[in-house]
């Protein structure tokens, strides 16, 4: 059957999913369509940002306006459409949106007008999960196929009564030359995490926070001396070291070189006054611990206000270090050089982003453009691709509602937002993406959220705990259980093409 139906009318519920009226009419090509339209409907402004984007895309509308007991009343809404479309040889009746009611109504005077004399109209329905178009003709043969129609960013948020700051960065199609320089350090950072355990660590470590995060210096140094006194041994527990001995031995040596020189006993007490000492082994004890403990507190604050934290957690060879020092300054970092271990103030800037949070949604945005580029289904099947999408509502005088990691615009009319996170976010968060998802593109909306692991950093024990790299810490470790306690879609770093294909309804072959 033909799938084109460029010399047909379309008839459509104005609804608050707007994309079911446009998407049809864009891909099969109808000249004009007529907008049912109630009160609520022109007072929401739903049916007049329908029919600017269909003047956009230069397609005839007209609009059918009905009252509220119309849009009730079966008998009454299909005597009304049986007479408006007497004189129109070839309509296509789209019952995507809207009340139950005008839908059947619909469908009513589709099955009249072929009983009649109208063989060539058409009943279309559109389906969102997955994507499809279903329609039928006079004999009831019913065809189908996949959505595919284009529609930008703008105007899919226009329809649903939201727009953009204007300041997000286009990844896809036809990027900025600026744009493609940061998808290709994102592109060289995926492949070093991906391939160097060394890099991976350095990655997490520069993210790290000093601990213990505390006020002031002097809340730390007491955290720290409390801390020692909780290890501090007891007396009888500290044995005489060989070093305890020959220092002894030492003392012993000189009084006894010097006693020739004694002439009174005065000398003489003098001279042996030190091994006093070795009556007060309690005193000798609290010195030494004293000074340790002065020793350790002033290495610690040093450590601490220098974030002097290791990139690496092990002793790396020349080569290895090497490689770790070229690695960042290719991502348009800058390290410092120097014998013994590479630590996170080394580092004046691991890449040529500010942050490895930044640096990450790049790699994400490498990967989802390199996947774009390497299959053509994707491409048939995604619009657009945005980096950094805040959005606020329409002629809104707040600067923005939400800002968005990335925004894929699938040509079925849905966004996919994807939100990337390094650090751990509460159910509340994820929670929000999905109604977030759902405001800005309707109900099938897509949100996710991919997050800075691969899967081969993750293994299950016998007991079906989870176990991770040395270097991940807490808030890493909780992000899928919290993704997935809220019923939200979480994606490892290297699940990309997986997520791709499941989002746009791509089986696997």
């Amino acid at each position: 059957m033909n799938t084109v139906f460029e010399d047909y009318i379309m008839i459509c519920n104005s609804t608050g999913v707007q994309t079911v009226n446009l998407l049809p009419v864009l891909q099969f090509g109808s000249k004009k369509v007529v907008i049912i339209s109630t009160p609520f409907t022109e007072a929401q402004g739903l049916t007049a940002r329908l029919v600017d984007v269909l003047n956009k895309k230069g397609i005839e509308s007209e609009i059918l306006k009905i009252t509220v007991e119309e849009e009730k009343n079966f008998k009454s809404l299909s005597s009304k459409l049986i007479n408006y479309t007497e004189n129109l040889p070839k309509v296509v009746w789209n019952v995507s949106g809207g009340q139950k009611i005008p839908s059947a109504t619909m469908l009513y005077v589709f099955q009249k007008r072929i009983e009649e004399k109208f063989k060539n109209d058409i009943a279309l329905y559109v389906e969102a999960n997955p994507p499809e178009i279903w329609y039928f003709d006079a004999s009831n043969s019913r065809y189908w196929l996949r959505t595919s129609a284009p529609l930008s960013l703008d105007e899919l948020l226009y329809l649903f009564n939201y727009e953009t700051l204007k300041d997000e960065e286009r990844l896809y199609p036809d990027p900025s030359r600026e744009v493609r320089n940061k998808i290709e350090i994102g592109r060289k950072a995926l492949k070093y995490f991906k391939e160097n355990d060394i890099f991976r660590e350095a990655f997490f470590n520069y993210m790290k926070a000093p601990e213990p995060s505390l006020k002031t210096k002097d809340e730390l140094k007491e955290y720290i001396r409390k801390s020692l006194n909780e290890l501090k041994p007891e007396l009888h527990e500290v044995h005489v070291t060989k070093q305890g001995y020959e220092d002894l031995e030492r003392k012993i040596k000189i009084i006894f070189s010097s006693l020739h020189q004694v002439k009174t006993p005065k000398d003489l007490y003098q001279l042996i006054e030190p091994l006093n000492l070795i009556l007060k082994p309690k005193e000798i004890y609290e010195d030494y611990w004293n000074s340790i403990k002065r020793a350790v507190i002033d290495k610690v604050i040093k450590r601490i206000e220098f974030d002097e934290i290791k990139l690496v957690s092990k002793k790396l060879n020349d080569k290895e270090k090497n490689i770790l020092i070229s690695q960042i300054r290719d991502l348009g970092g800058q390290i410092d050089i120097h014998d013994g271990p590479l630590y996170k103030n080394d580092v004046k800037a691991f890449s040529a982003f500010r942050s490895n949070g930044i640096l990450f949604e790049w790699m994400v945005a490498a990967s989802i453009i390199d996947e774009i580029m390497a299959n053509p289904k994707l491409r048939n099947f995604i619009s657009e691709v945005y980096h950094g999408v805040k959005t606020k509502r329409l002629n809104s005088s707040h600067k923005h509602d939400a800002e968005h990691d990335i925004v894929i615009v699938t040509s079925f009319g849905t966004l996919i937002i994807i939100e990337l996170k390094t650090y751990e976010f509460s159910g509340d968060l994820a929670q929000a993406q999905e109604a977030l998802a759902y405001k800005k593109s309707g109900p099938y909306g897509q949100a996710i959220i991919i997050g800075p692991l691969l899967t081969s950093m993750v293994r299950v024990d016998q007991n079906g705990i989870k176990e991770f790299p040395h270097y991940i810490n807490g808030p890493l470790v909780s992000q899928e259980d919290t993704a997935r306690q809220n019923n939200i879609k979480y994606y490892y770093l290297d699940q990309i093409p997986k997520m791709l294909k499941e989002k746009l309804f791509i089986q696997e072959e």
